[in-house]
């Protein structure tokens, strides 16, 4: 596998609304993607041949095409790019993607802290209610 751009494929509906929050949230953070209506009659051929029947359905794609990576359902955009990191066979390569460089494939994942629970919640570990 080369170490290309990597590519974002968004199937979804216009009428969605988890394929527009999935979408703003890409927007938001200056991510580029491809978006392919699924209720398009002519895109159904593509729905088809990538087993799209639930949406948002997001695809990672290979500088070359190959699909690395699907998710269906939201996904934020960086945590994305850690489970896509976490995937590929060569860790050695670097991930591009829209001027975002991470080296060596290399992405801090945002991690629970012991004990301390939600921010919202009164119910962690430690807190008075």
């Amino acid at each position: 596998m080369s170490s290309g751009e990597l590519k974002i494929r968004i199937f979804g509906s216009n009428t969605c609304k988890s394929c527009g929050h999935l979408m703003k949230a890409f927007d938001m953070h200056g991510f580029s993607y491809e978006f392919v209506d699924a209720d398009d009659e002519v895109n159904d051929k593509l729905c088809e041949q990538h087993k799209v029947d639930e949406l948002p359905h997001t695809q990672v794609l290979s500088d070359e095409g190959e699909v690395l990576y699907n998710h269906v359902g939201y996904v934020a955009p960086y945590m994305l790019l850690a489970i896509v990191a976490d995937t590929r066979e060569e860790q050695d390569s670097d991930l591009h993607l829209k001027g975002i460089g991470i080296p060596n494939g290399h992405i801090v994942k945002p991690k629970r802290q012991p004990g301390k629970g939600c921010s919202d919640c009164g119910r962690a570990k430690g807190r008075s209610e």
